[in-house]
């Protein structure tokens, strides 16, 4: 086994996962106003939505009660960071101002005391924007930021327009290019509620439904709509505006799990008690748990898991499938039972199979399988891959690809996810082709 191990092992040089995209986010919370009304939340929303973008596989900043001086210095770094990246995200909470159309963040020194403070003390939200796109392909913005306007009844000058700060409320409707998602905490011109919890409604909502697996931006904003709306009794209601130009994901989608699309099990003839079918546990490659469901259940004999009879449709922790036996109600010689298998993983992914089971003369049963952690043995694989190149002598022949330190795993799946320039590989005599399948077993 060991033998066939180290060529199966080999097939999988080109099968190890591309590295991630590089995702950089920037993440302010500004509460701890000196010259304006304080914001309770802000601080613990930062701290919310960058624990949760770290868990996403992004490089985080955090900023908490930035004056303009450490905002600057913290856009600065963020943009050094994005070099490379491919996607750029920002994410704010705290107050901002709406004058002219433009929208300015407010840092927490700024002392608006005459017309032209905002503008000079104030950060420019489409500056930062435009920053972002040429940076990275994928720019997502996030504002938690349309509270009620705190500088009312004052008259700012943004350029060469002169407007009272009175007659806004919310944020204005921004600018955007190709690859941009913008998401206010309220639609434009409306007001957003710092809220009675640790979170603001936005804030609260949106990091939960972050680690939900396979669901998409705009899902997850609508989804985000939907709570908050409800939430507020209709009062507050987010809006987004997207020109992406490809889905994103803060949690990728899963792929299936994996299970073996057909078991054959041969069984002695003539026998009356049960007899361990010797399954593969199904998997999830990306992790966590999978469960077997029998949506039919033989009629030729009776499924048993540590001798109780499965029922149909009943939920089985995958990693019991090695445990899995089967009772023939009859003896027959040549007898087969089709039974169709269901896996079903946590992200709400499905894998389906046949377990055959023929009833042979002189057939002896598989024993039980005993689940292993493969993980050690993945790990072990990768290294022995990617620390020497594996070298070949032309024109002797096919020759064992053989690895050092790869232990032995039943039940390891490698799949030939491309082939050599030159030469062949083989197994069993048998040419490979692109996306095989080979299972490791005993």
């Amino acid at each position: 086994m060991a033998g066939l191990l180290a060529l199966v092992a080999a097939l999988a040089c080109t099968a190890l996962p591309a590295a991630a995209a590089k995702r950089v986010a920037l993440v302010i919370g500004n509460g701890e106003y000196r010259f304006a009304p304080q914001l309770p939340n802000p601080s613990s929303d930062a701290a919310a939505v960058a624990a949760r973008l770290r868990g996403a596989g992004f490089e985080v900043m955090i900023g908490r009660d930035l004056t303009r001086r450490d905002t600057e210095e913290e856009l600065k770094r963020f943009l050094r960071a994005l070099d490379g990246a491919e996607t750029a995200l920002f994410y704010y909470s705290g107050h901002a101002v709406q004058v002219a159309g433009r929208n300015i963040l407010v840092p927490v020194d700024a002392n608006l005391a005459s017309e032209s403070d905002l503008e000079l003390a104030g950060v420019d939200l489409d500056t930062v924007l435009e920053l972002m796109r040429a940076a990275a392909p994928t720019q997502l913005a996030f504002l938690d930021a349309c509270r009620d306007n705190p500088f009312a009844n004052r008259s700012f000058s943004v350029g060469a327009t002169r407007t009272a700060a009175s007659a806004t409320r919310g944020l204005a409707r921004p600018s955007q290019g190709l690859g941009t998602l913008i998401s206010f905490s309220t639609e434009p011109g409306a007001v957003a509620f710092d809220g009675t919890g640790a979170l603001s409604p936005f804030t609260s909502s949106f990091v939960r439904w972050m680690q939900e697996p396979g669901l998409e931006i705009r899902q997850l904003l609508t989804r985000v709509r939907n709570e908050v709306a409800a939430s507020t009794g209709g009062k507050q209601v987010p809006w987004e505006n997207s020109a992406l130009a490809k889905d994103f994901f803060f949690v990728e989608p899963k792929g299936p799990p994996e299970m073996p699309q057909l078991q054959q099990v041969k069984l002695p003839a003539g026998t009356k008690t049960a007899m361990p079918l010797g399954l593969f546990p199904p998997r999830q490659p990306a992790g966590g748990a999978v469960r077997l469901v029998f949506d039919t259940l033989p009629t030729r004999g009776e499924l048993l898991l540590r001798d109780r009879p499965i029922l149909p449709g009943q939920r089985i922790d995958g990693e019991l499938a090695g445990g899995l036996a089967y009772m023939p109600k009859d003896g027959e010689p040549g007898t087969v039972e089709l039974i169709p298998v269901r896996a079903i993983d946590e992200f709400g992914g499905e894998a389906r199979g046949i377990i055959a089971v023929a009833l042979e003369a002189g057939a002896k049963p598989p024993p039980p399988r005993v689940t292993q952690d493969l993980t050690a043995a993945a790990d072990a694989l990768r290294e022995a891959l990617t620390r020497k190149p594996i070298e070949a002598r032309a024109g002797l022949g096919p020759q064992p690809l053989a690895l050092q330190n790869v232990p032995q795993a039943s039940g390891l799946t490698v799949e030939v996810a491309s082939l050599p320039a030159s030469g062949t590989l083989s197994l069993g005599g048998r040419p490979l082709s692109e996306r095989t399948r080979i299972v490791v077993l005993n």
